[in-house]
């Protein structure tokens, strides 16, 4: 399992499936936006949800970190895309 790093504790993010082939899901309460890192430090997907976002701009196989900020605070989190 990778670990996850959370600023406060009632900012509740769900990221699944993990690990992804295709694609996945980010769930946060309320509005949040998101950015998703990989292991060089480039920024390879970004925006904003409500509740719900579906990511598939994901396109090569590694393990990222995924911000996300919404008024209850940073949640970091990593994700690894296989295939």
């Amino acid at each position: 399992s990778l670990p996850d790093i959370s600023i406060l504790e009632d900012q509740k993010v769900k990221i699944f499936p993990n690990p992804f082939i295709a694609d996945f899901e980010i769930e946060s309460k309320g509005a949040f936006s998101y950015v998703v890192i990989d292991a060089q430090g480039k920024t390879v997907a970004e925006g904003v949800g409500q509740n719900r976002k579906h990511v598939s701009e994901i396109s090569n196989p590694g393990i990222y970190s995924i911000r996300v900020n919404s008024d209850k605070g940073l949640s970091v989190k990593k994700i690894l895309k296989v295939q």
